[in-house]
């Protein structure tokens, strides 16, 4: 639209982290969610805040950048992967098995949804940083 200028790399990283979500995951896995809950968004902000979080905490002396910068972050992580763990139970018992992206079907049954949500918030970080993994 004129007068609306498109951030490229915001553009990119959503649509890297889209197409990593769906192929590891499953297409599913970003439909439906609850209060309009926007998963990829709310990934970058994550992802965003951890590299400043972890870059300010390195020059800052630990009693300092531990209960204000990485603490409260690691809730964050927790409640973010929570959020990741109910959405897996929800799909592991009421979807297909051929909804799921394939390396969701490969790990499913040897983890519990907690550990899998663990996982997947590292491998997206891990994937949408480097699109040669997916």
């Amino acid at each position: 639209k004129e007068g609306q200028q498109v951030e490229f790399m915001k553009l990119i990283r959503r649509v890297t982290l889209r197409v990593s979500v769906e192929q590891f995951i499953g297409e599913f896995f970003l439909d439906n969610w609850e209060d309009d809950f926007d998963f990829i968004e709310v990934f970058m902000k994550f992802q965003d805040d951890l590299e400043d979080a972890t870059a300010k905490s390195v020059v800052m002396p630990d009693y300092v950048a531990l209960p204000f910068l990485l603490w409260p972050l690691k809730r964050r992580r927790l409640q973010f992967q929570s959020r990741i763990s109910q959405r897996l139970q929800h799909a592991l018992t009421d979807m297909s098995p051929e909804q799921y992206g394939f390396w969701l079907a490969k790990v499913k049954d040897s983890y519990h949804p907690d550990e899998v949500s663990e996982f997947i918030v590292g491998l997206l970080f891990a994937a949408h940083k480097n699109p040669a993994i997916g």
